[in-house]
């Protein structure tokens, strides 16, 4: 099984070995490019568990955009907290799909919590927006939606 999440970061310069080289849970991590243009990172962490964070083409970002305020529309009924989170949406410079191997297990076990710690580190360090498990979550952890998961 496979699981998803997505990362929606403001500054993408902010990603880069000075961060990455201070995380908590990871092993080892790898750049990946497309010919001469960086394409994302391949993560693998002590718990044995991997992340692919794919950088998406520029191309992409506003389609996909339009798409999660839709989404953050239909999923934030507080005003405030609304108008918070289309603003950071639109913010986003950078869009990073991860993908976990193995996915996530609702009968979570310490390789999950070690991948969830990870994206919310992340998360947290480049300021941005979490997208897992139906969720939008804020650089502080804090659920955005009106339902959390579990």
């Amino acid at each position: 099984m496979t699981s998803y999440a997505t990362i929606y970061n403001p500054v993408p310069s902010m990603l880069g070995s000075r961060l990455l080289d201070h995380l908590d849970h990871m092993k080892e991590y790898k750049g990946l490019s497309n010919g001469s243009s960086a394409a994302g990172l391949f993560v693998e962490l002590n718990s044995g568990s991997t992340i692919q964070m794919n950088f998406a083409p520029s191309g992409e970002l506003g389609n996909h955009l339009d798409r999660f305020i839709g989404f953050a529309q239909d999923s934030i009924t507080d005003k405030d907290r609304l108008i918070y989170t289309l603003a950071r949406i639109r913010d986003t410079r950078l869009m990073i799909g991860c993908v976990i191997e193995p996915g996530l297990d609702p009968e979570s076990d310490d390789n999950d919590q070690q991948v969830i710690d990870f994206l919310f580190e992340i998360n947290s360090h480049l300021s941005g927006l979490l997208f897992l498990n139906d969720a939008i979550f804020d650089y502080d952890a804090e659920c955005l939606t009106d339902e959390e998961p579990e």
